[in-house]
């Protein structure tokens, strides 16, 4: 047993000392990333940009002295009287006007015309008989098929 004390005792001296040992290594260690504050901080014309900011002060004292000419503009057209026409301003006149005009009413009466044409005509082909002769086509169809047709026949809508 004093020998199992003796080893136990042993190892664990052992393993103290090689803790001390890993800890001041870790403490004496020098760091693998550089967290210094960088030596550029204290350059301020590096941070700085003169030029944008003089350019930015030009630009602005453009804008401001564009609106004071249009602000004394338009203070010089509200003191002055404006011209008012007296009577009704008439654009030029067309020289085609009754031409153009005269060729319109023409139109107009012939369209007129072809539309009551078309309406006043019979028409050649018959809707019922296309509806029966289908219906005759489609009995057939059926009577020759040995399954019946998959192709279902479409429901009648609204007569027109």
């Amino acid at each position: 047993m004093n020998l199992a004390l003796a080893k136990g005792a042993c190892a664990e001296r052992t393993r103290k000392k090689e803790l001390d040992r890993h800890r001041n290594a870790i403490r004496s260690m020098k760091p693998q990333i550089d967290t210094r504050q960088p030596e550029t901080m204290h350059l301020d014309h590096l941070r700085t940009n003169l030029k944008r900011e003089q350019m930015l002060e030009e630009r602005y004292h453009a804008i401001d002295r564009d609106n004071r000419l249009l602000l004394q503009k338009m203070s010089d057209i509200m003191k002055t009287q404006s011209f008012v026409p007296r009577g009704e301003v008439h654009g030029p006149t067309s020289m085609t006007r009754d031409s153009r005009k005269k060729e319109l009413t023409k139109i107009s009466q012939e369209n007129g015309s072809i539309l009551r044409r078309i309406q006043q005509v019979q028409p050649v082909y018959n809707r019922v008989d296309w509806e029966n002769d289908y219906a005759k086509s489609y009995e057939n169809f059926k009577n020759c098929c040995e399954y019946p047709p998959v192709l279902a026949r479409p429901k009648k809508g609204p007569q027109r």
